[in-house]
């Protein structure tokens, strides 16, 4: 049996997703004495479960799936984030750092894309695309794109 709704807890995890967070490691975390990521899994089910004030309540599980909008927003910047990071002194270290950073922002845009996918049944909503392309200045163009992700 679920742990029963509590609001304050649903409204920390909601925060906490927008900042790029996942259900699982919020709930391993502070949260472990207090409930378990199957639990709030549970409250978006429960069309009881209700977040907001007056006119902007609305129920989690719409909460949630802008939440992870949200993070996928933020997976994105930190995406980019990492590739303005670069610091190329050497062609071949400059290699290496480019592909490091192609792959970890392939990994965050798989992921917001994955969890997009898993809340759209749950509002129906249509996701944004984003498409990123990674390149080193000066070099050649690459026979196939560096990066693209799409985020539906």
């Amino acid at each position: 049996m679920p742990e029963p709704f509590k609001e304050e807890i649903a409204n920390e995890i909601l925060e906490r997703v927008c900042a790029g967070e996942t259900v699982r490691h919020i709930c391993k975390g502070r949260l472990a004495d207090h409930l378990q990521a199957t639990d709030f899994y549970a409250w978006l089910r429960d069309p009881k479960a209700k977040v907001g004030e007056g006119k902007a309540r609305q129920s989690l599980a719409s909460a949630y799936a802008q939440a992870v909008q949200d993070r996928a927003l933020m997976w994105q910047d930190m995406a980019i984030e990492a590739i303005q990071e670069l610091k190329v002194t050497d062609h071949r270290w400059g290699q290496i750092q480019l592909k490091q950073a192609q792959d970890n922002a392939n990994l965050l845009l798989r992921m917001a894309k994955e969890t997009r996918d898993s809340t759209k049944a749950a509002t129906g909503a249509a996701g944004d695309q984003v498409h990123v392309t990674i390149r080193m200045f000066g070099a050649p163009e690459p026979e196939e794109p560096a990066l693209e992700g799409e985020l539906e």
